[in-house]
């Protein structure tokens, strides 16, 4: 029995009329007095009147019982609720009908304005455009610098591990500092990722440039990985390579 009705929000009052303000203020007051009454009486509006009354009744009979006292005396919470629950519904009735009428006042009042508040909202739509879009270019602005320093972090973590990679100056799109692909999928959570990759180590595993030469005499150079899987095979007929320039590998002969 409680009112479980969704009413309709209407602007702030310094955003309407004298007139119609002074109408959703008067549903706002009829709204407030139906909720206060059903406050108040939401045990005896409950569709579990009965049991809750009941339930007072034992919990007070066990009270009285135990203090020694006449369990049966006053009138019983069944007896109140059920004298009490016609003349309450009724009461709400008048309330809800109060409630209805002032909304459909305040809801005619409104629909009648709404024309002439069209202006003063375009202004603000116009303006928070305005200011959304000097904001979005500002964003823009601080992801390239991210991008850039982050970029320029990780060149130089890669060469402290041997690994050769381009130095960028200016701004870029962000990167984690540890090598590992960036895989965040809003602009915040982008920022934070990059940020936590400054604690974390280095993901790729480095494969520096180290010098080789084949049999025949010819010197150049080869990634670690690939220098390594070359030694010990044919690469041509009667070539193979040998390591010479690996500070993590003795000189190694393929042909041993």
């Amino acid at each position: 029995m409680i009112s479980r009705v969704d009413h309709p929000a209407y602007p702030n009052a310094d955003r309407l009329p004298a007139d119609v303000a002074k109408l959703v203020a008067a549903r706002d007051a009829a709204m407030e007095r139906l909720s206060d009454f059903e406050d108040a009486n939401a045990d005896v509006l409950s569709d579990s009147w009965q049991t809750i009354a009941e339930a007072k009744d034992i919990k007070a009979a066990v009270a009285a019982a135990e203090a020694g006292k006449d369990a049966f005396a006053g009138a019983s919470e069944m007896t109140r609720a059920r004298e009490a629950r016609p003349r309450v519904i009724g009461v709400q009735q008048v309330l809800r009908r109060a409630l209805n009428k002032a909304e459909r006042a305040a809801n005619r009042a409104v629909l009648r304005a709404a024309e002439g508040m069209e202006p003063g909202l375009r202004s603000e739509v116009e303006s928070a455009a305005e200011a959304a879009e000097a904001a979005y270019q500002a964003y823009l602005t601080a992801r390239g610098a991210l991008g850039g320093a982050a970029a320029r972090l990780r060149a130089v973590r890669l060469w402290a591990a041997g690994e050769w990679a381009v130095w960028t100056d200016g701004e870029a799109s962000p990167v984690r500092t540890d090598g590992a692909e960036l895989r965040a999928e809003n602009p915040l959570m982008e920022i934070r990722e990059v940020v936590a990759s400054l604690d974390t180590p280095l993901a790729l595993t480095p494969d520096p440039l180290i010098k080789v030469r084949r049999t025949d005499g010819e010197v150049f150079e080869l990634r670690r990985s690939q220098a390594k899987a070359l030694t010990g095979h044919d690469i041509r007929e009667g070539q193979r390579l040998v390591i010479i320039g690996d500070d993590e590998s003795e000189a190694t002969d393929g042909d041993a």
